[in-house]
């Protein structure tokens, strides 16, 4: 029994370019074949599918997951997860994701639950929501007096408090307003302080508070003081002690909870032997250079699921459950902001935030200058307790499709936030990686009925095609 190319091809062109499971095909084929002569008749829907598998093991069809224009570890990262699952059952013990550890996996007990607490600005729960009411309360009555604790807040956060006065002292219609409103709203934050002040901020805002003089570049790595100083810059104001004050106190916040976190320096760089990926379920254009660590101070770190109360903070939005209908938790994707696929990795049971931080951590010899991920917010504070050292200069951003979920979360990791004043966040499609999980629904039925290693190949020649497409775009503009 022969099988051409050009029929093997035509199912991969079928299945990429819209839903064709391989029984809608081979319909299709068994009817032509009728048309012509009713002597001949095509193969089994299972003899198919065995030589297709076959023929892609062997076809010259890699785009090698990089992308010409950023390379295969670009500065900026978009990480999604997709509801691409096999059923439980299917699941063999080779797989081996990322975020897999063993009796070998080195340990690190130099960071413990105990100082991965009192991550935000405002540490305390209950002096962040007297903040947020006093902001909440209507221009006219801003009434200290009436809200409980005050004194405390006030002993506390001498800093914030000076500059909550100088807030209150500035009516409605005041043009520092909204703009006071907008920084003391994300400084009573639930999110860890490091997105609010980058590291490489801290050095500008002290010399703010010492000079009274702001940087250039300042508010591109803190917009939201950027804001305030704007509105006194272009008015020729001088910038006020409080606010002074306040900068000081917020560069000292960051370096203090840097200080506590950065522990340890991150894994050395080791090229790991290539594995099949066919077993692992793991396929990315860079290879292994380390294997994720077992940080065993820290409760939760090893379980499969987000449970860490202390790391969640007050976020509403929540992981969808990928493992309904008895299926697996789908699969982990990188792009580029061109919408090329980086590479992707099975999940057993649900996604998380260990996905995208093991497939960083492991694969990146530096951490990514920008991560964009939909649950960013909680991704900051998860990979900055286990790696400070090594996600240091990282920022973590929410894409514009789903900032709108986060209603409890600071402005600090909107993407839509750090544009107003970076031209570099400004230009990047947040949303490259929706691009590639809309395409993807088409081969969802197909892969839900697979077997694991069928379904990782059948996923992976899906993205093959969708980069060599992407490329060849890239290249006609």
């Amino acid at each position: 029994m022969l099988f051409t190319h050009e029929l093997l091809n035509a199912f991969t062109s079928a299945f990429t370019a819209s839903e064709t499971p391989f029984s809608a095909f081979c319909l299709t084929v068994r009817r032509a074949y009728l048309d012509h002569s009713r002597e001949m008749e095509f193969c089994s829907d299972e003899t198919f599918v065995r030589v297709w598998f076959k023929f892609t093991q062997i076809q010259t069809l890699d785009s090698g997951m990089w992308c010409p224009t950023c390379g295969s570890s670009p500065e900026v990262v978009i990480a999604d997860g997709i509801s691409l699952g096999t059923h439980v059952s299917k699941l063999t013990a080779s797989i081996q994701p990322p975020t897999y550890v063993d009796v070998k996996s080195e340990k690190v007990e130099s960071i413990s639950s105990y100082r991965a607490r009192g991550l935000p600005a405002i540490i305390q729960p209950d002096m962040r929501s007297i903040v947020n009411k006093i902001v909440a309360a209507p221009a006219t009555c801003h009434t200290p007096e009436n809200i409980s604790n005050i004194v405390k807040l006030a002993n506390l956060y001498p800093q914030l408090w000076s500059f909550i006065q100088l807030y209150i002292r500035n009516s409605v219609t005041s043009i520092y307003y909204k703009s006071y409103r907008d920084f003391i709203q994300q400084i009573a934050a639930p999110d860890i302080v490091l997105q609010l002040v980058p590291l490489s901020a801290v050095e500008a805002l002290e010399h703010l508070d010492r000079s009274g003089v702001a940087q250039p570049w300042l508010q591109c790595l803190c917009p939201a003081i950027g804001a305030v100083i704007n509105v006194h810059v272009s008015g020729g104001f001088t910038i006020p002690p409080e606010l002074r004050r306040l900068a000081g106190w917020m560069a000292a916040r960051a370096s203090a909870v840097f200080s506590a976190l950065a522990q340890h320096d991150p894994g050395m760089v080791t090229v790991s032997p290539a594995e099949d990926w066919h077993k692992t379920g793991t396929y990315y254009g860079l290879p292994a250079i380390r294997r994720r660590r077992v940080y065993s101070k820290l409760k939760y770190d090893t379980q499969p699921l987000d449970r860490d109360a202390e790391e969640m903070g007050d976020c509403n939005k929540f992981y969808k459950t990928y493992s309904k209908n008895n299926l697996t938790g789908g699969i982990l994707v990188l792009w580029c902001t061109h919408s090329i696929c980086l590479g992707f990795h099975s999940i057993p049971i649900a996604e998380g935030r260990n996905d995208v931080f093991s497939a960083i951590y492991t694969r990146f010899a530096v951490a990514p200058k920008v991560i964009i991920y939909d649950f960013a917010c909680q991704l900051a504070p998860y990979c900055f307790v286990r790696e400070a050292r090594y996600f240091q200069n990282t920022r973590f951003l929410i894409d514009e499709l789903h900032a709108h979920d986060h209603t409890r979360c600071g402005k600090a990791c909107f993407s839509s936030n750090a544009m107003r004043f970076d031209d570099r966040i400004r230009a990047i499609n947040t949303s490259a990686a929706e691009c590639g999980n809309k395409g993807m629904k088409r081969i969802r039925k197909s892969v839900s009925f697979m077997v694991h290693d069928h379904a990782v190949q059948f996923t992976k020649v899906f993205l093959d095609v969708w980069n060599r497409n992407a490329i060849a775009r890239m290249l006609r503009v």
